[in-house]
């Protein structure tokens, strides 16, 4: 006849050692009798929590508080996620890990910057085009004289062409 064998977690009893049995040791049984025993599966895996959208302090916090660590920060841009919040982790959300590991996060810098073209010498139709297409705005027009640029074109903007902006930035324009 055949035992049970039963997996539990242990903080103190090694992996795949004897917790308990039954019968006991010292009680006697019969010759062929069941024995019934439970194995130390070692210490309870941790479900890694949800760190997305949290700061890099809480998210730490978060990870000690259920007995993991935070492992190696990343950055990237994100059009989502506010400046300095967790955009990823790995490992996922709920995956159980053994205590004390690491879980890695990406932290956002929040959109992109987006460098300024040079516009000067181009319509304003096609300055605000061009603009457009960089996710930029056309900010103030305002007009001068100019003997070296035609009617109606780009003398100067501000700010200058390099410069960069964040999605929704204005560049304002003097015409001819």
């Amino acid at each position: 006849m055949a035992g049970t064998v039963t997996v539990a977690y242990s903080d103190i009893i090694p992996v795949a050692q004897v917790m308990s049995q039954n019968p006991a040791a010292g009680q006697s049984a019969s010759s062929g009798a069941a024995v019934a025993m439970v194995v130390s599966g070692g210490t309870a895996p941790v479900p890694t929590p949800t760190l997305t959208g949290l700061t890099q302090a809480a998210a730490e916090n978060a990870l000690v508080s259920v007995g993991l660590r935070l492992g190696t920060v990343g950055e990237i841009y994100s059009e989502t996620v506010a400046v300095g919040r967790v955009v990823s982790q790995d490992p996922a959300s709920a995956e159980a890990l053994p205590p004390n590991s690491a879980v890695h996060i990406v932290l956002s810098l929040g959109p992109e910057p987006i460098t300024v073209p040079d516009i000067t010498n181009r319509t304003q139709s096609q300055a605000e085009s061009e603009l457009s297409e960089l996710r930029l705005v056309l900010g103030t027009v305002t007009e001068a004289f100019s003997s070296t640029v035609l009617e109606g074109r780009v003398i100067r903007q501000e700010p200058e062409a390099g410069a960069t902006l964040l999605p929704g930035g204005e560049v304002s324009v003097v015409l001819s």
